[in-house]
């Protein structure tokens, strides 16, 4: 049976593409705990820390909160065949669209509205 690979923070986040500084950062949010430390606190991750990191970036992207970050890494990191990580990513991800949903037709409003005050205007300084 192969060894477990254990990566330092440094390389850990050369592979992830990422500053050692987000990765101690998620380490201090319960984000991403390592693996383990050795006698001298230097902090050891895995590749599941990595595939992990790779999650974390993809919800970010959706701009997903951080507690739906945390609770879809615990769920990949506990369900190994991912079925309920799955599920509960597809139902955070609808949540995400309603108010996506809203967001665009409040900013619609919005639009319309800067729009109506941009003619107003521009009609008062044709008057003069």
């Amino acid at each position: 049976m192969p060894k477990a690979t254990h990566h330092s923070i440094g390389h850990l986040a050369r592979l992830a593409n990422l500053p050692p500084s987000t990765i101690r950062f998620y380490d201090q949010i319960g984000l991403l705990r390592p693996s383990r430390k050795t006698s001298i606190s230097h902090r050891r991750y895995n590749e599941g820390h990595l595939l992990a990191l790779k999650l974390i970036s993809r919800a970010k992207t959706l701009g997903l909160s951080l507690e739906e970050i945390k609770e879809l890494v615990a769920l990949f990191g506990r369900d190994p065949m991912r079925q309920k990580g799955v599920t509960r990513a597809v139902e955070i991800l609808d949540d995400h669209l309603v108010h996506i949903d809203k967001a665009i037709k409040e900013l619609s409003v919005l639009r319309k509205s800067i729009r109506e005050e941009q003619e107003r205007l521009r009609g008062l300084l044709r008057r003069r």
